[in-house]
């Protein structure tokens, strides 16, 4: 089976007055493989603050499309590289899963 990667966003860090801008992102990669699944890489990157002509209000800019496309766009595609081939590299070394009996 080919690995599946899927960027998500966690906790974010964000201006109080104004337009809320967002200026540090928590993100995670998540790699499932059949059974097999890892979400242990992860990062937090600091955006660089736009003008506030140029920022978007949180209310619309906080959503996970534009919060990942955000991230990937300050980390570049050597680091984007790097990063899904070290999520798909821990996978494949995964022996081991947790679970948790249900009632």
């Amino acid at each position: 089976m080919a690995v599946t990667l899927t960027w998500i966003t966690g906790p974010y860090r964000y201006e109080l007055a104004g337009k809320g801008c967002i200026d540090e992102i928590e993100y995670r990669i998540k790699a499932v493989d059949g059974n097999k699944e890892d979400d242990s890489y992860y990062g937090t990157t600091t955006l660089d603050r736009p003008s506030d002509a140029d920022m978007e209000d949180r209310s619309t800019f906080a959503t996970q499309t534009k919060l990942v496309a955000a991230v990937k766009a300050k980390l570049g595609p050597d680091v984007i590289e790097a990063a899904e081939y070290s999520a798909t590299y821990t996978l494949s070394q995964k022996t081991h899963s947790t679970a948790t009996a249900e009632s």
